[in-house]
């Protein structure tokens, strides 16, 4: 009824709201027929509940730092980040035991550590009706995160459809994916899942178009076990994956052009490699290679580098690291 009301939920409630769809399609299946789906919701539940957990340790830190620091101020143990890292960029999914730990450990947290507090919110707004101070900001505030959240799940989908449409497959049968999309189609094609991601990010992008690039800068750069197993897997060298990266992408990279969003996408991307700690060497050679295409952009279309952009070039030309002195020859 929430989620019919209200055109995206808080980022607690979607999660209960995924892990609990997880539990039930789970415990109906009693005849273990639908293991791959259960075990698919599961880990759809698990990325929702990790993007929850970033952003309050956010909050609460005031700034960025590794995943795994920051779920550690939550009191979320490491085993549940690296159970996150593994559904999002794993060959295979857990098993459906760890995948059912993992859901008990969130459910509780949840209960204790949002609905709780949701709760004595909730009674407090009561009492205190007439007090909107400061409402507006906080507000803000939660829409950006709505829209990150959005941002995230779109850009992941239209990933997935992607793989779907380059394994000739003529129909997403992944209940994880046709559950992230609106109104949750029983029926859909790579292309179509394809063409409604994209319509969401452009409709987000006249939201917030910062914080979408943002976004979309981050999920550019694939983290060093997804290089590692494309790779393997293409039996190619890091250049080479690339390429194959940058056909899944270009699309939306195109949507960004069309909406004269390249410059700030070529000022994210280059805060990205100037934040180097964050990156392993295959990530810096990434972002360089995509900072590179980027920039031949601008300089297709004659325009100039915003001024930002040029100061952070200039730091970038700084850093004491071989991969940047690949990318500025």
């Amino acid at each position: 009824i929430w989620r019919e009301r209200i055109p995206a939920l808080p980022v607690g409630a979607e999660s209960t709201l995924f892990l609990l769809q997880a539990i039930v399609f789970d415990k109906g299946d009693t005849a273990g027929t639908s293991e791959d789906q259960s075990r698919s919701l599961y880990s759809l539940a698990i990325v929702r509940y990790m993007n929850h957990v970033s952003h309050l340790a956010t909050q609460e830190t005031g700034g960025n730092a590794p995943m795994s620091r920051l779920a550690n101020t939550l009191n979320v143990p490491d085993w549940i980040v690296d159970l996150r890292h593994e559904v999002s960029h794993g060959s295979a999914l857990p098993s459906l035991d760890i995948l059912r730990s993992a859901s008990d450990f969130i459910l509780e947290w949840l209960s204790n550590n949002y609905w709780a507090y949701s709760e004595e919110s909730l009674q407090d707004s009561i009492l205190t009706r007439g007090a909107r101070k400061g409402k507006d900001s906080e507000s803000k505030k939660e829409m950006k995160e709505e829209v990150r959240v959005s941002t995230s799940q779109a850009l992941s989908v239209y990933i997935a459809s992607k793989v779907y449409k380059l394994r000739g497959l003529k129909r997403i049968t992944d209940p994880g994916i046709t559950h992230s999309l609106p109104d949750q189609p029983s029926f859909v094609t790579p292309k179509q899942a394809i063409g409604i991601c994209k319509t969401q990010v452009a409709n987000l992008l006249t939201v917030d178009p910062g914080t979408v690039t943002a976004v979309f800068a981050q999920e550019m750069i694939p983290d060093e076990e997804f290089i590692q197993g494309l790779a393997s897997v293409l039996e190619a060298e890091v250049e080479e994956v690339f390429t194959c990266v940058e056909r899944l992408w270009w699309p939306l990279v195109e949507l960004m052009r069309r909406r004269s969003k390249v410059p700030m996408l070529c000022t994210l991307m280059a805060k990205l490699l100037v934040e180097r700690d964050l990156l392993t060497k295959n990530g810096k050679l990434f972002g360089s290679l995509w900072l590179e295409k980027l920039l031949s952009c601008l300089e297709e279309e004659e325009r100039k580098y915003p001024l930002r952009l040029k100061k952070i070039l200039v730091m970038l030309m700084g850093c004491p690291d071989p991969v940047y002195e690949k990318f500025f020859s």
